[in-house]
């Protein structure tokens, strides 16, 4: 449900129009969020296009570092509902033991439903206007956005690509892992365990509390669209935490394949974000990542103009590929000798470079 402040600066069209601004961001993930709220509390005019979709992955983690910059940056603990501190993390093998997972003790849980939702109100508090509706096509100046009353042309000097997985709208994405599917719904049942995270033969499995349901995401490889609700049930029936619940409502699938955004060559189209390069959920590399991305592309342009073709961003995908494999690399080796299945032995050998 929407808050006041937030329908204020609502700029759906209520049918077809045009509008022009300085700054057009597309996605309102957290890397989304913190570029248009620095560059809306700057004075630039900035609008933020949202398609009010839940997180992919309910729970992920992020390192204190992370959490700390974003608390300079905001002014205050916006986020600390939705952070949680541990010193250590369990990952349960399939079995009744739990074995410390070797997770930096500064590890942070984040619920991405408040977290989400915190960022982007500080967004619209710093005076960023917001879309509801998805973007069909970014050119270099001209964006256009489906909403559900009508279409709007966005002309803009700068355009923000924070969506995650981008292919479509100018931006290649190379593969770092296997073919990974993620599969996530709501589930009942008697389960305590309200955030946990667990290895199966065959899949992640991470849970998170929200409004007072349980929401489970499956990390798998890619299942048929008619068997994913059953294959959902089935990793539930092998967990040793979860044993006890039922799949409760629909099944939302996404190809969440880790890969990482190559820089497009669109002129005045910056491309931030690339948290799903880090999907496993014991890394908490990529939402700080993505987060890191947003505010070093805000400082460039801040600092050369928004007209700036290609921003001087001091970030190299490669380097984080090869990070996130390598921080991968301790978990899927465990699984591996412990399951012997092809979907941990497939993920503990690097893989790099295919097409997605």
């Amino acid at each position: 449900m929407l808050t006041d402040l937030e329908v204020r600066n609502d700029c759906t069209p209520r049918s077809n129009g045009e509008l022009r601004v300085d700054v057009v961001v597309v996605g309102a993930g957290p890397a989304g969020s913190v570029a248009a709220a620095r560059l809306a509390a700057a004075g630039l005019d900035v609008v933020l296009v949202d398609r009010r979709r839940p997180p992919v992955t309910p729970v992920q983690t992020l390192t204190a570092d992370a959490y700390r910059l974003l608390v300079e940056l905001t002014g205050a603990a916006l986020i600390s509902d939705s952070v949680h501190q541990v010193e250590s993390m369990c990952v349960r093998w399939g079995s009744s033991s739990a074995n410390e997972a070797p997770v930096a003790v500064e590890q942070l849980i984040v619920e991405r439903f408040g977290f989400d939702a915190s960022l982007l109100a500080w967004a619209v508090r710093s005076g960023v206007r917001v879309v509801f509706g998805w973007a069909t096509e970014i050119a270099e100046r001209h964006t256009r956005i489906e909403t559900p009353t009508g279409v709007l042309t966005v002309t803009s000097r700068a355009s923000i690509l924070a969506t995650g997985r981008s292919d479509a709208l100018g931006a290649r994405r190379d593969s770092t892992a296997p073919r990974t599917l993620a599969l996530h719904g709501a589930v009942s049942g008697n389960s305590a365990a309200a955030m946990c995270i667990e290895a199966l033969a065959h899949s992640w499995l991470w849970s998170v509390n929200h409004g007072g349901r349980l929401h489970v995401v499956a990390t798998t490889a890619v299942i048929p669209k008619s068997m994913q609700r059953t294959a959902m049930q089935g990793l539930l029936d092998h967990s040793t935490l979860l044993f006890d619940c039922v799949v409760d409502g629909p099944i939302e699938a996404l190809d969440v394949t880790p890969s990482i955004n190559v820089r497009s060559t669109v002129e005045r189209l910056h491309v931030i974000g690339d948290a799903a390069l880090f999907l496993d959920p014991l890394s908490g590399h990529g939402l700080s990542a993505a987060i890191r991305s947003a505010v070093q592309l805000t400082d460039s342009l801040l600092a050369d103009g928004v007209d700036t073709p290609h921003v001087r961003v001091v970030r190299d995908p490669s380097g984080l590929a090869a990070q996130h494999v390598a921080l991968g690399l301790a978990y899927y080796r465990e699984a591996a000798g412990r399951f012997a299945t092809p979907f941990w032995c497939e993920r503990a050998t690097p893989h790099l470079g295919r097409r997605v």
